[in-house]
């Protein structure tokens, strides 16, 4: 699988010459460096957008706010497990809800990551927009290493640039390079592809030094998220591939030494991952050895979803925005997506990239289902899909003198691809970094104008009844903490939701919380604290610093309501509660004895519901809380689909005239009329 010419593909010979007069051409040493800094101009609007959500909780410890146990500078992202002990400093400060699960856990083994953090730590302190350019930076190093493996697989020039376009245009890469806590998704990606580079030289280089580091960058690659463990599994993939190629001497032997020593190296890394008591217990994270179930589930999702995502067609983070979306998409994805993939794979297999292209794509879906379904988990396995879309289009698209007239279709699915895949994404991921960049500021300022009264009166408990968005509920503690001096505040969520409450206090301490809405503990970001499914019994019992919770309805659907008791009066003037109204959270008295307030679902703002457009819904699973208007979830699958493909049928004829005109004057050196 050296570097070769592509045959299927082969340009027409007079595709370099130019008639007299015409625009000079930008060579094609020009255009990848062009192509990348359009890449990093697109994710520009996000370099403002400063730190969010998990970024706190890093630099919470970057900036030695307070020690916890397990989270260092160079272990970021293990967040730990849940203490049992009440007087343990974690359950002090409030950082865990009152539902979380005894055996919750949540530990990344991401050192490699953590370091990079680190450095940016080092070198720009709190100022938010040197992480943001390290990530760019990053992202630029991955494009070209990604173009150098689209030309070593056997790609042309022309194809290996669409499939570069492709790549840098995806869904997939907004939050890998906006958001530096994702920056996991990032590294992991660079080094896959490196690795994989690597080893390509082992049959023309010195093979001994080329395994060698190949296997290194794929312990880096581990080293910064746990899915980089699939470099090793396309090391050897890469290996026998050649190894079948008789013009390569030696291949096979160092194939079998090269599977052989991957094993031994992912091996010992999966088998310390998990002696070390790495992974999770939560819903949130499935793990394929805890909870197997639910893996599986989302494992069988993942493939139709992701297929609607890399032809641009409908996004997973969309999807997401619609509850059980998901679901409806895949006999969907079955229906539209089938009949594409065999034209693609008819037209691609002879190709002798085209194999590995797609076989890179299931690989690097497998150890993704662990979390939630979004357009992020796709970002390593878009090397490979944009790959084979580029060998489709430009196969398709390119003129070929054949006595037999072709069939037209294609010609117009490749035109179409072209501009879902390229047109449409290149604007869906910047409406989501332009989105984005709005969003993260509004919800640190919403956290930082939050009433939790005056300094002077000290130590001050925050009871959150609800929050405008369930995103500000999981880092509204590091947050405040990070951006402010006061360190005498602790907030308490009472709910991850936009739900409707009654609210009634039963003695000077106690008080009941009863959903007029959706049950208790079924949004997604409350099960991030739950380590399985089943709702709580009647009578169950939570216990934190400050007061008891105690289950008092529970019906077939989840909990319903449940009993708060505190320690001090509800009056006391350190205790605030807080609603949501108009944006911001402003507290509220309690009721008095034996009476009882209603209190109004929050009201989505305007840029997270589904009055949306597909291209502007920023985050993924942004409001599971959300009930949706009277509309099915097929038909709001199929309304926004159709939608996207009226918009790519304006341009299939744009695109297919100027491909015959640029074919005609390639062949002929002028246009047919």
């Amino acid at each position: 699988m050296r570097e070769e010419p592509e045959t299927a593909t082969t340009e027409h010979p007079a595709a370099n010459s130019q008639p007299a007069g015409a625009p000079r051409r930008i060579s094609q040493g020009a255009r990848v460096p062009l192509v990348i800094v359009a890449a990093l101009a697109l994710h520009a609007p996000t370099l403002n957008m400063g730190f969010f959500g998990d970024d706190y909780f890093h630099q919470f410890t970057l900036r030695r706010i307070a020690e916890h146990p397990t989270m260092r500078p160079w272990r970021l992202y293990d967040f730990g497990t849940f203490p049992a002990d009440l007087n343990d400093p974690v359950r002090q400060s409030g950082s865990f809800p009152w539902w979380t699960s005894p055996d919750w856990k949540a530990r990344f083994f991401r050192p490699l990551t953590s370091a990079t953090l680190w450095a940016d730590h080092a070198l720009f302190g709190d100022w938010a927009m040197g992480y943001h350019l390290t990530s760019l930076a990053w992202y630029a190093a991955l494009l070209v290493l990604a173009y150098r493996l689209y030309r070593v697989l056997g790609l042309s020039p022309n194809t290996a640039l669409l499939a570069l376009v492709l790549l840098a245009v995806s869904d997939s890469c907004v939050f890998p390079v906006a958001w530096p806590a994702n920056r996991n998704s990032l590294l992991a990606t660079f080094f896959i592809v490196a690795s994989v580079l690597a080893v390509s030289r082992v049959t023309v280089w010195k093979p001994a030094r080329a395994l060698s580091a190949a296997l290194a960058l794929a312990s880096l690659a581990c080293l910064a998220k746990e899915s980089g463990v699939i470099a090793f599994v396309l090391i050897i993939v890469y290996l026998r591939r050649a190894a079948g190629r008789p013009d390569l001497r030696c291949a096979k032997r160092w194939a079998n030494i090269g599977t052989a020593a991957s094993l031994l190296v992912a091996g010992t890394y999966v088998v310390f991952f998990i002696a070390s008591g790495y992974g999770t217990n939560t819903v949130f994270y499935a793990m394929p050895w805890s909870d197997s179930g639910l893996f599986l589930q989302r494992t069988a999702h993942l493939p139709f979803l992701a297929a609607l995502s890399f032809v641009g067609l409908y996004p997973i983070d969309v999807m997401n925005m619609v509850p059980h979306a998901a679901v409806a998409a895949i006999p969907i994805a079955a229906i539209l997506i089938g009949p594409f993939a065999w034209v693609v794979w008819k037209h691609v297999r002879t190709h002798p990239a085209a194999g590995f292209a797609l076989l890179w794509i299931p690989i690097a879906l497998v150890p993704q289902p662990a979390a939630p379904p979004s357009d992020r988990l796709l970002f390593c396995a878009s090397v490979g899909s944009s790959a084979l879309l580029a060998l489709f289009i430009c196969g398709a698209l390119r003129r070929r003198e054949q006595p037999v007239r072709q069939s037209r279709l294609p010609r117009v699915l490749a035109a179409a691809a072209l501009c879902c895949a390229g047109l449409l994404s290149c604007l869906s991921v910047l409406a989501h970094g332009l989105a984005l960049a709005k969003m993260a500021p509004e919800i640190r300022s919403t956290i930082l104008r939050t009433e939790v009264g005056p300094t002077t009166l000290g130590k001050r408990e925050v009871f959150v009844l609800q929050a405008p968005d369930p995103l500000l509920l999981m880092s509204i503690q590091p947050t405040w903490h990070v951006e402010t001096d006061d360190h005498d505040v602790r907030f308490w969520a009472m709910q991850a939701g936009r739900r409707a409450l009654r609210w009634t206090r039963l003695d000077e301490r106690t008080f009941e919380l009863k959903t007029l809405d959706e049950p208790f503990l079924t949004d997604l970001f409350e099960k991030v604290f739950l380590s399985g499914t089943d709702p709580p019994t009647e009578r169950s019992v939570w216990q934190t610093p400050l007061f008891t919770v105690e289950a008092v309805e529970v019906g077939p659907d989840g909990l319903r309501s449940f009993r708060v008791r505190c320690e001090d009066s509800l009056d006391t003037p350190r205790y605030r509660f807080l609603i949501a109204r108009e944006g911001k959270l402003v507290a509220i008295d309690p009721p008095a004895v034996a009476r009882s307030i209603d209190i109004e679902p929050v009201a989505a703002p305007p840029l997270s519901t589904a009055d949306r457009s597909p291209s502007q819904r920023p985050l993924p699973m942004l409001s599971r809380g959300f009930q949706p208007p009277a509309r099915t979830p097929a038909l709001a699958l199929i309304s926004s689909t159709v939608s996207r493909a009226i918009i790519s049928s304006s341009f299939v004829g744009i695109t297919q005239a100027a491909v015959r005109l640029a074919s005609d004057v390639m062949a002929n050196g002028s246009p047919e009329r």
